[in-house]
């Protein structure tokens, strides 16, 4: 998912800057995320403008562990490879982070642990940092 014509499109970024962006981002070895956060984007106004482009709802996942409930669905090595992770267990559903929407073999990952597992799931799109916090 290219987060920078999202972040144009909303207005949250100019037009004129994504190419500065991704040229930071390679040189720094840093991820765009990063580069944005440092020019003052907040990791909310990036979930919100990737949020509202695929109709997703996001979630910031706070500081600290997150519970167990949930972690028992999704192997670690299959949540490190489809870059997905579970944030909990909510009526009666499987509450599950994912970076790339797009990636439709990691919703089809999904699908088939969620009907393994005889529970269904909701959606979330989370920030590449949140994934990183939460997998490691």
């Amino acid at each position: 998912m290219n987060i920078l014509p999202l972040l144009v499109k909303k207005g949250t970024l100019k037009a004129g800057d994504v190419s500065a962006v991704e040229n930071e981002a390679r040189k720094d070895k840093l991820s765009v995320e990063a580069v944005l956060n440092k020019r003052g984007i907040s990791a909310e106004d990036i979930l919100s403008a990737a949020s509202d482009h695929y109709n997703i709802p996001g979630r910031v996942i706070p500081s600290g562990p997150i519970g167990h409930a949930g972690l028992e669905y999704i192997p670690e090595e299959s949540a490190r490879h489809y870059r997905l992770v579970p944030i909990g267990v909510a009526d009666g559903a499987l509450e599950v982070g994912i970076t790339d929407p797009d990636d439709i073999e990691a919703l089809d990952a999904l699908q088939f642990i969620s009907t393994k597992a005889g529970m269904p799931y909701k959606l979330f799109l989370i920030t590449e940092a949140d994934f990183t916090r939460v997998i490691d």
